[in-house]
Parts: structure tokens; sequence; C-alpha cells
């Protein structure tokens, strides 16, 4: 399977932002609709979450970044984390949503383009929808910033002519954080990939909120995470 170098590029960049905390909706919506599916409702709300997430507009809290025909990038403060929630919507021209959910999902390949998520890796799989991904950030300044390293739960979900991508950090005491490292948390992260307006064009909306931890002031966080997603 080939790439357009755009493609490549855009989707590469959405891993460039850094920034952001889970928790926001979930409550609510469980009250308002009650599962009594005791395996489904952290998934079922994840994804939900993401959903309302993107669909919100600039009325409902989101401050505008950027905006072009093609890109734009909000940031949202909220009351439940210190942390803002980074979106971004991108339209990517000839290419189709298997093709960009390919170049972000399937590991090999993502090795090859990505040079942010370093060591990435698959360390626990469930299915071929569902599993456990490892990988870290090196810090630019490491006499000053130690590296940060992420392990998500990863699910991805078909629904007609979108796929929906979510990730947030997995508890996993096993897998030892590295001496002078920092975990970050991800408290939701995700894809939302869908058709564009026009033939061969795809809309990829983007979500991501994580606490690196460590001694980064919340604000500095805030502030460096819309620049760094200007360059995608």
């Amino acid at each position: 399977m080939e790439f357009d170098k755009k493609t490549v590029i855009y989707v590469g960049g959405a891993f460039i932002i850094s920034a952001a905390i889970y928790y926001l909706y979930c409550k609510t919506l469980k009250k308002a609709k009650p599962d009594n599916n005791q395996n489904q409702p952290k998934l079922d709300c994840k994804f939900r979450e993401l959903e309302i997430l993107i669909s919100e507009g600039t009325n409902e809290g989101w401050n505008e970044i950027k905006k072009t025909d093609t890109f734009n990038v909000y940031k949202k403060d909220t009351g439940d984390s210190p942390i803002a929630i980074i979106k971004a919507f991108i339209i990517i021209k000839d290419t189709s949503i298997e093709d960009v959910h390919f170049a972000i999902w399937d590991g090999d390949f993502r090795r090859s383009w990505d040079s942010v998520a370093q060591d990435f890796q698959v360390i626990d799989k469930t299915d071929h929808q569902n599993d456990v991904i490892y990988f870290y950030a090196k810090s630019p300044v490491p006499w000053l910033v130690s590296n940060r390293e992420f392990v998500q739960h990863r699910m991805y979900r078909r629904d007609g002519d979108k796929i929906m991508i979510v990730y947030w950090s997995a508890d996993r005491p096993d897998r030892a954080v590295p001496e002078n490292w920092v975990r970050a948390n991800t408290i939701i992260s995700g894809y939302i990939i869908e058709k564009g307006e026009n033939p061969g064009e795809v809309k990829v909306n983007f979500i991501t909120q994580n606490d690196v931890k460590g001694s980064i002031p919340p604000q500095l966080i805030n502030t460096y995470a819309p620049i760094k997603a200007l360059n995608w």
C-alpha cells in the first residue's frame, strides 16, 4: 500500500500535538443513558465523548487558534482539568478513509514515518480492533525536561463512512518506567476519519488531552500544544 507524501505528513503531524485530560462528559452521559452491560459502558463512553467533543462548535468554549480552508485548530479550557483540550480538523486530498486509518493504526507502517512516537510497539492485543500500545516522546532538551512515555489503550470502530479511533492511558505496573523518565497520562485522544465534501477528500478530526506530568506547568503545556499543531 502506497501513500503520497502529503498524507503521511498530515497524519504524522497529528501526533506532534502534545497537550491535555479525560473525564469531561462520561458521568453526564452515563446518567443520561444508563447501560446495564457491565463490559461496554466505559468503551461506549469514550467513543461518545470523542464524538461530542468533535461536534461541538466555537460557541461551546472552543477558542480558534488557526483556521484555513483545509486546516483548523482549536483549544478548550475545562473546569475538570488544568490541561486544555486541543482539537484539529484537516482535509487530505486524493486518499481514502481506509488509507488514513492504515497509516495511523498499522505498527510497521507507523514506524516508517512517525519520528515523534519513538519505539512504537503493540504490547498487548485483544483483537484486531483493540490493543495496548507503547511509545515515548524524546525530549528536545533532556537536561531540562525528561522523556515522556505513553502506555495507551487503543480501539477503533467503523460506522458507515467513518472510522473512529480512541486512546486513553492503560494502567500497566508490569511495564516499568525507565529511570529519570516520566509516564504521561492520556485522558483522551482520538480521531474521527470521514469522507470530505468533495470526491477524493478525507476529513480527519483529531482530539488530544494529555497530562505530561512531572514539573511542567499546565500553563506552559496549554501554550505549547496549539503552537505544535500549527507545524502540521
